[in-house]
């Protein structure tokens, strides 16, 4: 599209309406976190599906406190120390089914500002010891690691791209317009973290939405995982929807909002519209078809 407009408020959050402290008896209030999926990447702000669901619900307010590049721990940070303090009737909750990565890192890539270079940005994170959920990395380390200098324990605590070979191939210049093609052929599994009730990425993240839950003040949590282009294209057989679903099914006053089987409901050519050419967020055709699954 060329570039979409960004517009902040007072408080911080990506939004063109100063929310502040809701006074009583106001508006339904819901409390959204998430990514860059739910922060709006590529489209303006009254395209994404928060704000759709604002307009389009009456007497509903639902503020998008999503934070591009962070992981479901970062995004449950942010609602303990920032978003809780605007009241709300309900969480909705959209993990990106990426996250399931970005819950196990402790670095993000990022470009330093003056030379242009790749580096590893630390940040705050969780980890599970004896089964207890404990936050480490804060305060969080000022120091940036340059991505070529970056020792062999430092890549390995790192979010970035597989070198796995498929990827690797898939990715290549000369066979990226095959792309989809070679990822249902090969039987590519993108987040193989999901295919196993036991496997550790899973379990921090399941202890992580407990968290949010416990934390909610028995408030109703709404979980609406967010599929990649992977399910929403049937490139890849959607394994997390069963994690998912065992957590809500054990989980009191919580609701599981299936967006995928809403972006089933398109043709073949609209699930592809609802992404970009060469970037993978949602185009407000997405937006859309995510707000009517929340609907």
């Amino acid at each position: 599209r060329g570039y979409y407009r960004v517009v902040t408020n007072a408080f911080g959050m990506r939004d063109s309406v100063d929310w502040g402290v809701r006074p009583a008896g106001d508006a339904r209030r819901i409390i959204t976190l998430g990514d860059s999926f739910t922060a709006g990447d590529g489209v303006d702000n009254e395209e994404r599906f928060t704000d759709r669901l604002t307009r389009e619900v009456p007497g509903l307010q639902v503020l998008n406190f999503g934070l591009p590049s962070s992981g479901t721990g970062q995004q449950i940070l942010v609602f303990e120390q920032l978003a809780s303090r605007v009241g709300g009737d309900a969480i909705l909750c959209c993990p990106l089914v990426e996250n399931i990565r970005r819950v196990t890192a402790r670095y993000r890539p990022g470009i330093e500002r003056q030379d242009r270079a790749p580096v590893l940005v630390p940040k705050p994170y969780f980890v599970l010891d004896n089964g207890r959920l404990e936050l480490r990395g804060v305060p969080v380390p000022i120091q940036r690691t340059p991505l070529h200098d970056a020792p062999a324990e430092v890549l390995a605590q790192a979010d970035l791209p597989s070198l796995a070979s498929i990827r690797r191939v898939v990715n290549h210049p000369a066979l990226y317009r095959f792309k989809e093609r070679l990822i249902r052929l090969g039987g590519f599994d993108p987040y193989p973290q999901y295919a196993k009730p036991d496997h550790q990425s899973w379990l921090l993240m399941r202890a992580l939405l407990r968290r949010l839950v416990e934390g909610a003040g028995g408030r109703r949590v709404l979980l609406a995982p967010l599929p990649t282009y992977h399910y929403v294209e049937g490139l890849a057989a959607p394994t997390y929807v069963e994690r998912f679903r065992e957590f809500a099914a054990e989980m009191p006053g919580v609701l599981l909002v299936d967006v995928l089987a809403e972006f089933q409901r398109l043709s073949p050519g609209e699930r592809r519209a609802c992404r970009y050419r060469r970037d993978v967020h949602y185009t407000p055709l997405g937006h859309a078809v995510v707000a009517r699954a929340i609907r």
